[in-house]
């Protein structure tokens, strides 16, 4: 009977297991299917933050982006505290963000008091462990995912395996949200000054149309030129006057 009973709780610790196990993998292919369907870097963030607290129960977890221009991170998507409780922007050189990104997947499951490497939040007494993977595409590093906890965690060999695993699919969508937008930005902007071109004009002068149409508001349109500019160019050449 003792035996029986033994078998018993075992048999129904391993269905527990098991329906969790489905469950997860349930989330993590619902999951990577509308990573796919997001063309957009802000939802595909926001989607990635979802996965990590989905998935792995990560109590808060944030997405930072790469700025090129000044070598920072730059906070897109976040979960688990308000959007004022992170930085918004942190040096490659500083944090678990930063350094993550310099050096590949990182764990502290117990973060001192004061730590340095918690100042990715305002209050880096709020994190007692935490852990970063680097979004990569290729040689390129898109930017950083971090999980972190108030409570200490450490999180397991198969933990860090499936933070990477949804930092690598998570990877691949960004950066093809990242093409999606350029291309966008490059349809509708002139290469030269970087100004919207006379397609975004209309497109734009169209929907402000329907708008005045909606609201019986009055709509105004200031036409703006440069006096003799054909003289300038003449002159100087034209590499001065694109100047």
């Amino acid at each position: 009977e003792r035996r029986l009973q033994s078998s018993k709780i075992a048999l129904e610790r391993a269905n527990e297991e098991l329906e969790s196990r489905l469950a997860e993998i349930f989330f993590t292919h619902e999951f990577f299917k509308a990573l796919t369907s997001y063309t957009a870097v802000d939802d595909v963030c926001s989607l990635i933050v979802d996965g990590c607290n989905g998935i792995l129960g990560a109590e808060i977890s944030c997405v930072y982006l790469f700025n090129r221009e000044d070598w920072t991170l730059v906070l897109k998507a976040s979960q688990g505290r308000p959007e004022y409780a992170f930085r918004p922007v942190v040096p490659v050189s500083e944090t678990i963000v930063g350094y993550a990104f310099r050096e590949g997947a990182l764990q502290e499951s117990a973060v001192e008091p004061g730590s340095p490497s918690a100042a990715w939040v305002i209050d880096p007494s709020d994190i007692a462990s935490h852990a970063a993977v680097p979004l990569r595409a290729g040689e390129n590093v898109l930017g950083v995912m971090v999980v972190a906890s108030s409570v200490r965690r450490d999180l397991s060999v198969a933990e860090m395996e499936r933070l990477q695993v949804l930092g690598n699919q998570s990877s691949l969508s960004l950066q093809n949200a990242i093409l999606h937008g350029e291309l966008e930005r490059l349809s509708v902007t002139d290469r030269l000054t970087e100004m919207y071109n006379h397609g975004y004009f209309q497109q734009r002068l169209e929907e402000e149309f329907k708008r005045t149409k909606r609201f019986g508001h009055p709509l105004s349109l200031i036409m703006i030129d440069i006096d003799d500019f054909k003289a300038f160019n003449d002159t100087y050449g034209h590499v001065s006057g694109d100047l």
